[in-house]
């Protein structure tokens, strides 16, 4: 019987025993990017759910267990995900930005999937090119890019909820 190399990835807010007992400890892009590239055969992810599907996407070829199925987040649970579909059959011209902080399926009706740390650069590009974006579902960050672009961004969450 092969061995399997297992990996479990802790996210910065599990306890203090899980985080001592993990590979690698972090915020979401980081253990994702972890994953990406960690060569394990399963990894055990102890954070929400958007986090484990984040990791099979980027890491197809690995079993991804996710200890709690329950464990969720807000910006999860805001998106009516029916609304999103007809949001975009509606307004297919817009390019729709989703915050990696959201699930697969929400992913998935996306035109790209941005961090804090890119949504600007990736905005700015869309913008340049003469194209609409909306952005979702992070309301906190849709009011700092109305506020960078200096102008309102449509905000699917308005649409949405």
């Amino acid at each position: 019987m092969k061995s399997k190399k297992i990996v479990t990835l802790a996210h910065y807010y599990t306890i203090a025993e899980v985080q001592q007992m993990a590979d690698k400890v972090g915020d979401s892009l980081e253990l994702a990017l972890y994953a990406k590239n960690c060569d394990a055969d399963v990894i055990v992810f102890a954070g929400v759910r958007f986090m484990a599907e984040t990791a099979k996407i980027i890491n197809p070829k690995a079993q991804v267990i996710l200890p709690d199925m329950g464990s969720t987040c807000s910006l999860v649970t805001m998106t009516d995900i029916d609304k999103l579909k007809l949001w975009r059959e509606q307004y297919s011209d817009y390019v729709h930005v989703a915050y990696i902080n959201s699930s697969a399926e929400h992913k998935a009706l996306s035109d790209w999937t941005v961090t804090s740390r890119n949504v600007v650069d990736i905005i700015t590009h869309i913008y340049q090119q003469g194209k609409k974006v909306i952005y979702s579902p992070d309301r906190n960050m849709g009011a700092y890019l109305n506020q960078e672009f200096g102008f309102t961004l449509h905000q699917i969450f308005l649409e949405l909820y």
